[in-house]
């Protein structure tokens, strides 16, 4: 996930710079977005995980001894 930093360097014309600002916040939105799935993934898989763990409690405590 490389950030471009061409936007920050010196252009030639004001398009160009313009341009380049647009692209770079592209370029970190789309960063943000993929981090942001990337930990609502790894939360979901710790919830399934604790889900899981607690239903195994419940069956060890209703299991006759």
């Amino acid at each position: 996930m490389g950030i471009m930093i061409s936007g920050y360097l010196s252009p030639e014309n004001k398009e160009d710079k313009q341009f380049n600002y647009i692209t770079n916040w592209i370029d970190i939105y789309i960063s943000l977005i993929v981090l942001l799935l990337h930990n609502v993934g790894s939360l979901i898989s710790v919830v399934q995980i604790s889900l899981s763990q607690r239903s195994l409690d419940i069956e060890a405590i209703h299991r006759p001894a």
